[in-house]
C-alpha cells in the first residue's frame, strides 16, 4: 500500500500537538495546509505562501521558525481487506531528525 500523494500538515509549539491530541482521527484540520509526500515542509509552506523562497537572497532567514516547531502530518486512508488484521510493517523512507506515527 503506497501513502504518498497529498497529506495535511501544521505547525504547533513543541509538545503542543500531542495536548491537543492531534493524534485523534476527529481532530479538525481546518487550518491545515497540503503537503505532497514526498516532500518537506518547506515546499508545502512556499506552495501556500506562507513563507518567502528560501533560495532567493536572504530568504531563508525569514524561515528559520520552521526549524523551532513541531509538524503534524495527516493522511486518512483505508486499509485493503487483504492486509487488515495482519501484522504489518509501517516503513517511512525518510523523516528529518525524529517521528512518532499515530495509527487509528
Amino acid at each position: 500500500m503506497k501513502l504518498d500523494g497529498e497529506w495535511k500538515v501544521k505547525d504547533f509549539s513543541i509538545g503542543e500537538g500531542t495536548l491537543k491530541k492531534v493524534y485523534q482521527s476527529d481532530f479538525k484540520l481546518d487550518d491545515f495546509i497540503p503537503i505532497q509526500i514526498p516532500g518537506t515542509v518547506r515546499q508545502a509552506l512556499l506552495k501556500a505562501g506562507k513563507i518567502p523562497d528560501p533560495y532567493f537572497g536572504y530568504n531563508n532567514e525569514q524561515a528559520l521558525w520552521v526549524e523551532q516547531r513541531e509538524w503534524w502530518l495527516v493522511r486518512e486512508f483505508i486499509v485493503s481487506p487483504e492486509i487488515q488484521d495482519k501484522l504489518t510493517d509501517l516503513i517511512f523512507e525518510g523523516t528529518v531528525f525524529q517521528g512518532e506515527a499515530w495509527l487509528n
